[in-house]
C-alpha cells in the first residue's frame, strides 16, 4: 500500500497535462472543441487559477479536490493505494475520525 499527499494545487497546476494527456490524439474527441480546449490550457502560464480552468473545460470536474468518504472539498488528501489504479482520496477529518475508532478498539 502507497500513502500520498495529493494537493488542489498540484491538481491544478497538472490540469493542462492531464487534460492533453487524455484528449490528445484520440479521434472520438476530434469532432468537438478538445483540440481547442487544449490548446487554451496549455496556454495558460502558472500561477493561472481554478477559475480560469473552470471556464476552459466548462465544469469543475478536473479542478475539484473531493474526500471520497464525505465528499468536501478539500486543499489536501491522502490518497491510499494498494494497486496503481486502485485508490481512495480521504480528507484530514475523515482519517482522523478513523484513527479515533480505531484507538478505541485497540
Amino acid at each position: 500500500m502507497a500513502i500520498e499527499i495529493i494537493t488542489a494545487q498540484e491538481k491544478l497546476r497538472d490540469v493542462p497535462r492531464q487534460w492533453r494527456k487524455q484528449y490528445e490524439g484520440n479521434p472520438v474527441t476530434k469532432w468537438n472543441n478538445h483540440p481547442e480546449m487544449t490548446a487554451k490550457l496549455m496556454a495558460l502560464k502558472w500561477p493561472f487559477t481554478k477559475d480560469q480552468v473552470d471556464s476552459i473545460i466548462g465544469n469543475t470536474t478536473w479542478t475539484e479536490l473531493k474526500c471520497d468518504l464525505c465528499d468536501s472539498d478539500a486543499d489536501a488528501l491522502a490518497r491510499l493505494s494498494c494497486w496503481e489504479t486502485r485508490y481512495i482520496d480521504i480528507c484530514l477529518d475523515c482519517l482522523n475520525k478513523a484513527v479515533s475508532r480505531l484507538k478505541r478498539e485497540s
